[in-house]
């Protein structure tokens, strides 16, 4: 009896080691095969995909970055990227990261809407808009730097509520996964706020 015990349960040992490696595989291939489409498509567009790239600002999103694409967009740089969070119990959680470089190096900055409490007690930052600074959360040496454009934009809803800058690096991240065809809605969302940020300069007029 107690041979059959073990024998079963050496069975059941073998089982899940082949079990674990038959999903390593089918892991491995799914990831292949995810890279080869990302490939392909920064190819077509003249775009550049990198798989756990290193970027400058790769502590101002959460967890590890999985891979990014990057090009240029109405003249401007931008990356677009998927990172991951894995707990202690192997769950994990995805996110999306927009990246759009600046001309110039602006203020370290951190936005984001305010919650119910802190809009009551209406404390934080002072931009010189009452109505902004009731309804957004700065963090940054001195809020007034703040464009008066970006402003308008943010109540209007215009641009994404929650952003930060790093030196030259614009960065907006939102939960979720991407694919191919979502990049160009994130970057439509990012450019009109890195243009509010750092506006493009005006065309020589020529006599």
């Amino acid at each position: 009896m107690d041979e059959s015990i073990i024998a079963l349960g050496s069975l059941l040992c073998v089982l899940m080691i082949a079990l674990v490696a038959v999903v390593a595989v089918i892991q491995r291939r799914h990831g292949r095969r995810e890279r080869q489409r990302w490939q392909r498509w920064a190819d077509q567009r003249g775009w550049i995909f990198a798989d756990r790239p290193v970027v400058s600002w790769h502590r101002n999103v959460p967890g590890e970055l999985r891979f990014a694409v990057s090009g240029v967009a109405q003249g401007r740089r931008v990356m677009v990227a998927e990172c991951a969070v894995t707990d202690a119990d192997t769950n994990t959680t995805f996110f999306v990261a927009a990246v759009a470089v600046l001309r110039l190096s602006l203020p370290d900055t951190e936005v984001e809407p305010r919650a119910t409490v802190s809009r009551l007690l209406g404390t934080g930052a002072t931009t010189g808009r009452p109505d902004f600074d009731r309804a957004f959360r700065v963090r940054t040496a001195d809020p007034r730097w703040l464009p008066p454009a970006l402003i308008e934009a943010h109540l209007a809803g215009t641009v994404p509520s929650s952003w930060r800058v790093r030196g030259t690096d614009l960065i907006i991240v939102r939960r979720g996964r991407v694919n191919p065809g979502q990049v160009s809605g994130i970057i439509a969302q990012v450019l009109p706020l890195a243009a509010a940020l750092d506006p493009p300069p005006e065309p020589s007029r020529t006599r």
